[in-house]
Protein backbone atom coordinates (compact mmCIF):
# COMPACT_ATOMS: atom_id res chain seq x y z
CA UNK A 1 0.00 0.00 0.00
CA UNK A 2 1.39 3.37 -0.92
CA UNK A 3 2.08 6.11 1.56
CA UNK A 4 -0.50 8.37 -0.08
CA UNK A 5 -3.25 5.75 0.27
CA UNK A 6 -2.33 5.15 3.92
CA UNK A 7 -2.36 8.90 4.57
CA UNK A 8 -5.86 9.34 3.09
CA UNK A 9 -7.15 6.29 4.95
CA UNK A 10 -5.90 7.61 8.28
CA UNK A 11 -7.53 11.00 7.61
CA UNK A 12 -10.86 9.38 6.79
CA UNK A 13 -10.71 7.19 9.92
CA UNK A 14 -9.88 10.26 12.04
CA UNK A 15 -12.77 12.20 10.52
CA UNK A 16 -15.22 9.35 11.18
CA UNK A 17 -13.99 9.08 14.79
CA UNK A 18 -14.43 12.82 15.36
CA UNK A 19 -17.94 12.64 13.93
CA UNK A 20 -18.85 9.63 16.09
CA UNK A 21 -17.53 11.32 19.23
CA UNK A 22 -19.30 14.63 18.57
CA UNK A 23 -22.68 13.17 17.64
CA UNK A 24 -23.60 11.98 21.18
CA UNK A 25 -22.63 15.40 22.55
CA UNK A 26 -24.98 17.09 20.08
CA UNK A 27 -27.83 14.75 21.08
CA UNK A 28 -27.16 15.32 24.77
CA UNK A 29 -27.25 19.10 24.37
CA UNK A 30 -30.50 18.81 22.45
CA UNK A 31 -32.03 16.57 25.14
CA UNK A 32 -30.98 18.85 28.01
CA UNK A 33 -32.14 22.13 26.44
CA UNK A 34 -35.67 22.04 27.98
CA UNK A 35 -34.17 21.66 31.45
CA UNK A 36 -32.27 24.96 31.14
CA UNK A 37 -35.50 26.81 31.91
CA UNK A 38 -35.07 26.51 35.69
CA UNK A 39 -31.85 28.35 36.51
CA UNK A 40 -30.42 28.85 39.97
CA UNK A 41 -30.38 32.35 41.41
CA UNK A 42 -27.98 34.02 43.82
CA UNK A 43 -29.59 35.13 47.10
CA UNK A 44 -27.53 38.34 46.98
CA UNK A 45 -29.24 39.30 43.70
CA UNK A 46 -32.75 39.00 45.18
CA UNK A 47 -34.06 42.47 46.02
CA UNK A 48 -37.21 41.41 47.90
CA UNK A 49 -39.39 38.38 48.45
CA UNK A 50 -43.09 38.97 48.98
CA UNK A 51 -45.18 36.21 50.53
CA UNK A 52 -48.97 36.14 50.10
CA UNK A 53 -50.48 34.56 53.21
CA UNK A 54 -54.16 34.51 54.21
CA UNK A 55 -55.01 37.21 51.63
CA UNK A 56 -52.31 39.52 53.00
CA UNK A 57 -48.89 40.36 51.65
CA UNK A 58 -45.72 40.41 53.76
CA UNK A 59 -42.02 40.63 53.06
CA UNK A 60 -39.87 37.59 53.87
CA UNK A 61 -37.36 37.92 56.71
CA UNK A 62 -33.62 37.42 56.20
CA UNK A 63 -33.49 33.76 57.25
CA UNK A 64 -36.76 32.95 55.48
CA UNK A 65 -35.48 34.72 52.35
CA UNK A 66 -32.35 32.56 52.25
CA UNK A 67 -34.39 29.38 52.83
CA UNK A 68 -36.83 30.21 50.03
CA UNK A 69 -33.98 30.91 47.59
CA UNK A 70 -32.30 27.62 48.57
CA UNK A 71 -35.55 25.70 48.04
CA UNK A 72 -36.08 27.42 44.68
CA UNK A 73 -32.57 26.46 43.58
CA UNK A 74 -33.12 22.83 44.66
CA UNK A 75 -36.51 22.53 42.91
CA UNK A 76 -36.82 20.09 40.03
CA UNK A 77 -38.09 21.22 36.65
CA UNK A 78 -40.93 18.99 35.42
CA UNK A 79 -42.26 20.58 32.22
CA UNK A 80 -43.11 23.87 30.57
CA UNK A 81 -46.67 25.13 30.62
CA UNK A 82 -48.33 26.93 27.74
CA UNK A 83 -50.20 29.35 30.00
CA UNK A 84 -49.69 31.34 33.19
CA UNK A 85 -51.45 30.20 36.36
CA UNK A 86 -54.39 32.59 36.96
CA UNK A 87 -53.54 32.85 40.66
CA UNK A 88 -50.15 34.49 39.95
CA UNK A 89 -49.74 37.66 42.02
CA UNK A 90 -52.64 36.76 44.33
CA UNK A 91 -51.07 33.94 46.30
CA UNK A 92 -47.75 32.21 46.69
CA UNK A 93 -44.36 33.92 46.58
CA UNK A 94 -42.89 36.70 44.42
CA UNK A 95 -39.11 37.05 44.14
CA UNK A 96 -37.96 40.39 42.75
CA UNK A 97 -34.42 40.34 41.39
CA UNK A 98 -32.00 43.25 41.08
CA UNK A 99 -32.11 42.81 37.29
CA UNK A 100 -35.81 43.72 37.25
CA UNK A 101 -36.92 40.13 36.64
CA UNK A 102 -39.70 38.60 38.73
CA UNK A 103 -40.13 34.97 39.71
CA UNK A 104 -43.64 34.06 40.83
CA UNK A 105 -44.23 30.75 42.59
CA UNK A 106 -47.84 29.61 42.89
CA UNK A 107 -49.11 26.39 44.49
CA UNK A 108 -50.73 23.80 42.25
CA UNK A 109 -51.99 20.64 43.94
CA UNK A 110 -48.92 19.08 45.62
CA UNK A 111 -46.42 20.90 43.39
CA UNK A 112 -46.19 24.46 42.12
CA UNK A 113 -45.97 26.59 39.00
CA UNK A 114 -43.15 29.04 38.48
CA UNK A 115 -43.62 32.05 36.21
CA UNK A 116 -40.54 34.02 35.25
CA UNK A 117 -41.25 37.53 34.03
CA UNK A 118 -38.03 38.77 32.53
CA UNK A 119 -37.12 42.40 31.99
CA UNK A 120 -37.17 41.83 28.21
CA UNK A 121 -40.95 41.16 28.45
CA UNK A 122 -40.46 37.41 28.03
CA UNK A 123 -42.72 35.27 30.24
CA UNK A 124 -41.92 31.61 30.91
CA UNK A 125 -44.19 29.36 32.99
CA UNK A 126 -43.31 25.85 34.07
CA UNK A 127 -44.23 23.17 36.56
CA UNK A 128 -41.69 22.35 39.28
CA UNK A 129 -41.42 20.17 42.37
CA UNK A 130 -39.71 20.46 45.76
CA UNK A 131 -41.19 18.86 48.87
CA UNK A 132 -40.31 21.59 51.41
CA UNK A 133 -41.27 24.47 49.13
CA UNK A 134 -44.50 22.65 48.24
CA UNK A 135 -45.29 22.23 51.96
CA UNK A 136 -44.52 25.91 52.62
CA UNK A 137 -46.90 26.97 49.84
CA UNK A 138 -49.61 24.60 51.10
CA UNK A 139 -49.41 26.23 54.56
CA UNK A 140 -49.86 29.66 52.95
CA UNK A 141 -53.13 28.51 51.37
CA UNK A 142 -54.50 27.77 54.81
Amino acid sequence: MSFEMLNWTSHIIALVLVFLLCLPTFWMVKLLRPFEVHKKIDAAKVKTIRVFENNTEREATGLEKQQLVDWYNEASFIQKRAYENPRVGKEGIVLELDSGDEILIVPREEDFDITQRRSNQQVVTYWARHSELGSFLAKLEG
